[in-house]
């Protein structure tokens, strides 16, 4: 449960003395998704007033824009389309407002108090709550630069001021800025690191924009050059920042040298409209291969194991021993992973293990963020997440798990093929090596679609699961019919039919009389009612 200072914050948090306009607005923000961006865009814009001054109206709504983004990250790309209809239709009421310069003090004014602001921690929260605030507080600095970024790629605000955000960012993550961030006991260093990530999302963000002329310039271009020469430096420097950090600007690196291009066709970070089908993730009838080719050909590698249950441990114990000190996740049925997790830990003393659900509400639950964010700090080695198949009408929220696994091991198989995909995409990376233990007896109705599936992707199809995809020989000898009391039409239409009392009297050409069984409901009604008897039972 909450501790009393987080309890005492929520009522300030939504009791800030908002007008009634003010609240339909913030209330309408909050619903805005991709299937009702027009209709409720339309909304919003519609409580903009005629004549009143227009600087306190642009300012109320960035700002709540700023707070919906620093929650939301999946829609980024659809509130800067939001902002900059709101620029559109200011400008129509109201040409002589400067609708440019009042966006951008409002983006000012939102980066000071999220990333220049101290974070003020009570002194009653334990070390759970203090990780807990932190993610927090980080998630929405990303939210905050990210938009921000958008903006600028879209020229709504100047981007040189972006840019000055990241070389600001850098130098409170380096120390050479005046930022008095330290959290006390030892924390000061997570502080830092905060910043550094918040400029790498914000990096991440405009770097597909960044070769274009038209939006940068030619001294902007050589700043961002500036800026990614100090991170190769910062790279190297193991004393200075952790590893986890090291790791994420070596992905920020790599992902510049790959022209900002990462793992085509694997789930989209933004977010669509869901299709009739989403809920069908044990079908496997409308799998599509290209999507599969894009996501097992962007891993590392992906094995395969053909192994019973019970030698599966076994073999998790042998991969874990293998991959040094990379970070690993393990995906099990919900029967499994709590006896997983305790055999593992009692198996080995040098690493730290934690489980949490996949899906499903128990993941707001304190237990599962503070393993998630064990994980994601790097305390946690290895996760063991239990997946459970989506219900129908019940929304699905995944963990957000950042941290790109250089181990995933499906040590469970889920319900589908489908299902299969989806985890080794969304949670594998291009450095990620892939164990699947499939188990020849429980999961032989998935080896069928498994093994066509890695043949069309030009992957090493262990024998035993090419046994289990192999057609079945088809039986053309001719059965018979019981139901009918002849022979299966299309097996052996030469074999002459028996012969009957009809055939031997020669009426082979007269109608034949309804047989006792051939009675029709009627007649069963009739007999029922006290009618006589047909005059063929006579």
């Amino acid at each position: 449960s909450p501790s009393p200072a987080a309890k005492e914050e929520r009522p300030a948090l939504f009791n800030r003395g908002l007008s009634a306009v003010q609240l339909e607005r913030r209330g309408i923000i909050n619903k805005i998704c991709p299937d009702k961006f027009e209709r409720l865009c339309a909304q919003l814009l519609d409580t903009l007033p005629i004549g009143a001054v227009m600087s306190t109206v642009v300012d109320d709504i960035v700002a709540l824009v700023f707070e919906a983004a620093s929650r939301q990250h999946q829609y980024i790309d659809m509130y800067t389309d939001l902002v900059a209809k709101l620029k559109e239709r200011i400008q129509n009421i109201s040409r002589e407002t400067n609708t440019d310069k009042l966006i951008w003090n409002r983006c000012t004014a939102s980066f000071d108090s999220m990333c220049l602001k101290p974070l003020a921690i009570p002194d009653d929260y334990g070390p759970e709550d203090m990780d807990d605030l932190r993610g927090r507080h980080k998630n929405k600095m990303v939210g905050t630069v990210k938009l921000g970024g958008q903006l600028a790629c879209k020229g709504l605000v100047p981007t040189s001021g972006v840019i000055g955000w990241i070389q600001e960012l850098q130098a409170i993550g380096n120390g050479d800025s005046q930022y008095d961030g330290d959290l006390g006991d030892g924390q000061g260093i997570a502080s830092s690191e905060m910043h550094i990530e918040a400029a790498l999302a914000l990096l991440g963000g405009i770097g597909p924009f960044l070769s274009d002329s038209s939006i940068w310039s030619q001294e902007e271009q050589d700043e961002v050059e500036d800026i990614f020469c100090d991170l190769e430096s910062m790279v190297q420097d193991e004393e200075a920042y952790s590893k986890r950090l090291r790791c994420l600007i070596q992905d920020c690196l790599e992902l510049r040298d790959a022209s900002w291009k990462e793992r085509d066709g694997l789930v989209s970070a933004k977010p669509t409209v869901l299709s009739r089908d989403d809920n069908k993730s044990d079908d496997d009838s409308n799998l599509d291969m290209q999507a599969a080719n894009s996501v097992l050909t962007n891993l590392a590698e992906c094995k395969v194991h053909m192994m019973p249950q019970d030698e599966k441990f076994g073999r998790l114990v042998d991969v874990i021993r293998g991959s040094g000190t990379s970070p690993m996740l393990v995906y099990a049925a919900p029967a499994t992973a709590p006896k997983l997790l305790s055999q593992l830990e009692q198996t080995f003393d040098d690493r730290a293990f934690g489980a949490m659900p996949e899906t499903g509400p128990d993941n707001d639950k304190r237990g599962g963020k503070s393993t998630l964010l064990g994980f994601e700090g790097g305390r946690l080695s290895v996760l063991v997440l239990s997946f459970k198949p989506p219900e129908r009408g019940v929304s699905r929220k995944d963990a957000q798990i950042t941290r790109i696994p250089g181990v995933l091991v499906v040590y469970d198989m889920p319900p589908s093929v489908k299902g299969w995909l989806h985890r080794v995409g969304s949670r594998g990376g291009g450095s990620t090596v892939v164990h699947t233990f499939f188990d020849p007896q429980a999961d032989a109705k998935l080896g069928r679609t498994l093994g066509s599936t890695l043949r069309q992707c030009r992957l090493p199809v262990p024998d035993a699961l090419a046994k289990l995809g192999a057609p079945r020989p088809v039986d053309k000898r001719p059965r018979r019919n019981t139901a009918v009391g002849g022979w299966t039409p299309g097996n052996d239409t030469t074999r002459p039919r028996a012969p009957s009392k009809w055939d031997a009297k020669g009426d082979r050409g007269k109608p034949r009389p309804r047989s006792r069984t051939d009675a029709d409901e009627g007649d069963t009604e009739r007999r029922s009612n006290g009618a006589e008897d047909a005059p063929w039972r006579r």
